[in-house]
């Protein structure tokens, strides 16, 4: 584009792990004439579904999720707000695990970014997704369906558990994979420990698994898909 200036504005809603983040990339998106609304980062259905109706008022044309997926529940986050928000997303990313693009691609994602891109690259692929357009080249899309796909059913599987639990009970399991005890996780919380406890036990049901350490081993599972693939291509 010869004035190298988007033509018209653009209305989209954005999400981030971080508020900090989330209100730079607004004010940055502002130059490329995109205007954004940032929603809350939650994930639970009841705030869901406030979402939802804040997003079905502002009828954005696309969404922006940033959010680094080799984070487990960062990406079970993104899968479920990409599910119960349909809209045109873009998720910007730090991961570069083709197989967890792909699972953020079968939950509804358009489009993938790496977070290394500039805003320029951003703002353009946003207009593709909003246009109702791929943002990646078939090969990558397809490529990166079919990693998630060869990951197995047990995997993908555990994933869909993991979807499961709340964000505060992501939390504790992500404690007690980095090697905290239920004491030490109710003193950094101020929370009693019966109710952490309460917290396990409510992660090892929804998990399907009858111990703390089966638990963490399913939680590392998970974690340890972050192997680096060639840099993706996004569509022309």
């Amino acid at each position: 584009m010869a004035s190298g200036r988007p033509p018209t504005s653009l209305r989209v809603v954005l999400v981030a792990h971080h508020v900090l983040v989330a209100d730079a990339v607004k004010m940055a998106l502002t130059g490329q004439r995109i205007q954004a609304t940032v929603l809350p980062n939650r994930s639970r259905p009841r705030e869901l579904s406030e979402i939802a109706r804040v997003v079905d008022a502002l009828r954005p044309s696309a969404g922006l999720i940033l959010r680094d997926i080799d984070d487990p529940v960062q990406l079970n986050r993104t899968v479920v707000l990409a599910r119960a928000i349909r809209i045109r997303w873009l998720l910007l990313t730090s991961s570069m695990d083709e197989s967890r693009w792909g699972a953020a691609i079968e939950a509804g994602v358009g489009s993938v970014l790496p977070m290394s891109e500039g805003l320029d690259e951003v703002a353009r692929v946003l207009r593709i997704v909003a246009a109702g357009r791929n943002g990646l080249s078939d090969a990558t899309r397809d490529r990166a369906l079919e990693a998630w796909r060869r990951s197995g059913d047990e995997q993908r599987a555990l994933v869909e558990r993991m979807g499961q639990l709340t964000p505060r009970e992501m939390t504790v399991l992500g404690l007690l994979a980095q090697g905290h005890t239920v004491k030490e996780i109710a003193l950094r919380s101020n929370v009693a420990e019966g109710t952490v406890r309460s917290q396990v036990k409510f992660v090892l049901r929804k998990l399907g698994v009858s111990s703390q350490l089966a638990a963490v081993a399913a939680h590392r599972r998970v974690s340890s898909r972050s192997s680096r693939s060639a840099r993706p291509t996004t569509a022309p």
